[in-house]
């Protein structure tokens, strides 16, 4: 990337507000932060930013716990558009909490299930990763990602499967990685594979065969949900850093997943083994990534990179990100979306991967023939 990539003000303030919920924005000892907000503030950008990268409530935390009002010194027509924007946005945090508590209540039922015929299931990312958070109901409520296991902790897809088909009547959707159905109103993922496979490179197909193997090994129970199961902190350090990646390349990151990934260090950094993670990242190509991301987590969002002690300071991979947060270049499943996405991105991809664009255009293309030709069979 031949210059710095600037952000607007708004995603700065964005991005200050996330900090000041987050406790990494130094503050005065007035309760406000040491360096003040920039005087001409879109409060209706910020806000439209704080849903497009799924950190709105957040968001609303951050500007509460600020000791800073917007509205403070106007009058007339400029306070009665800041209300129309800001009130709202307040009130919708209300919104989130009672859709976290419907999800809670799905996802228990569905765990119950489960357990209830002998199986163990797994809860990948949302609800597990809404604990890290200062007030979990606070990180949104989004689709049930679920492994089920068996008594001796092996796979057991076809198992779960069958309960969801033939006990419960639901019909499911085979795509990669996962079947999907819809549960009381929710979206559910049932896992057979760890992650999605993008371009089907060597280095992917490992990453995702070693997540599937990592998986069973020391899940812990979940101790509000009963019958339920969490990964351990290092399948969870490995499956963070690669579901992050893959959006990074499929141009579709966003900002809750950095958040996720700095509250998880916060609070489960010291059970990682970080040196086997170090190996795992340097097989599966995703060092460098690792490293820019984390660079980026530390300027942007206060991440204290003491952390994450292998990472080094990667301020091109930063940038790479940074854009494709803010200003991304999207794909799709259509020929000449995915043509379009490789060919805008390919400077970014072959920095990242040490691949031509071309090369990955043909492997995403072929990883989709393999499953419309084989929908039934692992794509690898």
């Amino acid at each position: 990337m031949s210059k710095k990539y600037e952000i607007s003000t708004e995603a700065q303030v964005l991005l200050k507000l996330l900090r000041i919920a987050l406790g990494t924005e130094p503050m005065a000892s007035n309760g406000k932060p040491v360096e003040p907000f920039p005087q001409a503030i879109d409060w209706r950008e910020v806000i439209r930013l704080s849903y497009e990268q799924k950190v709105s409530s957040l968001a609303a935390d951050g500007l509460k716990a600020s000791g800073y009002d917007p509205r403070e010194g106007k009058s007339g027509r400029q306070l009665e558009e800041l209300n129309a924007v800001l009130t709202p946005w307040f009130e919708d945090v209300k919104n989130s909490e009672e859709s976290y508590a419907y999800y809670l209540t799905v996802l228990s039922t569905i765990c119950q299930i489960f357990s209830a015929n002998g199986l163990k299931p797994v809860i990948l990312k949302g609800y597990g990763l809404s604990k890290n958070y200062p007030i979990p109901s606070h990180r949104g409520a989004g689709d049930i990602d679920i492994f089920a296991l068996d008594e001796n902790n092996k796979l057991a897809t076809e198992r779960a499967l069958d309960i969801i088909e033939n006990q419960l009547k639901i019909q499911t959707k085979k795509v990669p990685h996962d079947y999907e159905f819809t549960f009381k109103g929710l979206e559910v993922e049932l896992h057979y594979d760890a992650t999605n496979p993008y371009f089907g490179t060597k280095q992917e197909r490992y990453i995702t065969a070693r997540l599937t193997e990592m998986l069973p090994q020391g899940i812990i129970p979940c101790p509000e949900i009963p019958g339920a199961y969490l990964p351990s902190a290092d399948f969870n350090a490995l499956y963070l850093i690669r579901h992050s990646f893959g959006h990074f390349y499929t141009a579709s990151g966003n900002l809750r997943q950095c958040v996720d990934w700095l509250t998880f260090l916060r609070t489960h950094s010291g059970e990682i083994d970080w040196h086997k993670l170090g190996t795992e990242l340097d097989r599966s190509n995703m060092k460098p990534f690792f490293d820019g991301f984390n660079t980026m987590l530390g300027r942007w969002l206060g991440l204290d990179t003491a952390l994450c002690p292998i990472s080094a300071p990667d301020p091109r991979t930063e940038q790479f990100i940074l854009k494709d947060l803010h200003s991304p270049i999207n794909g799709g499943r259509h020929l000449h979306q995915r043509i379009r996405y490789h060919y805008g991105n390919r400077r970014k991809l072959k920095f990242i991967t040490g691949k031509s664009w071309l090369h990955l255009l043909s492997g995403s293309i072929m990883t989709s023939v393999k499953h419309i030709l084989n929908p039934g069979k692992p794509l690898y």
